[in-house]
């Protein structure tokens, strides 16, 4: 069995009007861990051979207390250094509706003119959230480079999708700090 280094984060979001998301993820999961998230996760989660991953879930609540369907994520960070993958992971609720995580690349002014130049300026800076179904934007997240800490929401998602899409970014930031 092998082992790795665990990081586990949990936090509140607070949104407009009252509306509130807890988030819990823990990244680098060892293979005890995997089985246990499986059991609430099912296997899909669980049987993911990314050897770096971030994952976890979203409950969000609504301004008027009411629950909300719950999202779980997973983003696979060592399928970052490959170019040609553009899905690094997913978000997908309860209720069905699901997202794709995908890399933003490129650092700014960033020229090839080495091979070592080429590779960092591929290096992923930020994240883009995909709806599954039909390809619209949904928020960016830039995590490197001139743009770090900046959340893009599209502002005509319903606005718990603004919230759960806010604490995914949020999620993102906090982990791309000890990633």
């Amino acid at each position: 069995m092998q082992l790795s280094t665990t990081q586990a984060l949990a936090f509140v979001q607070q949104g407009p009007g009252g509306a509130r998301a807890e988030v819990h993820a823990a990244a680098q999961l060892d293979e005890v861990q995997r089985r246990q998230w499986s059991l609430v996760w099912g296997e899909v989660t669980a049987s993911r051979a990314w050897r770096d991953q971030f994952s976890g879930w979203v409950e969000p609540q609504r301004a008027d207390g009411g629950p909300a369907p719950a999202w779980r994520f997973l983003v696979a960070f060592d399928r970052d250094l490959d170019p040609e993958l553009s899905d690094l992971g997913y978000a997908d609720s309860q209720d069905g509706r699901a997202w794709v995580i995908q890399p933003l690349r490129g650092l700014k002014g960033a020229k090839a003119d080495s091979r070592a130049t080429a590779w960092m300026a591929s290096l992923p800076t930020g994240y883009r959230l995909l709806r599954r179904a039909d390809g619209a934007w949904v928020a960016s997240v830039a995590t490197q480079s001139d743009g770090q800490g900046r959340v893009w929401l599209n502002p005509q998602l319903p606005p718990d999708e603004q919230l759960v899409a806010s604490a995914l970014a949020s999620a993102l930031l906090l982990q791309s700090r000890g990633h």
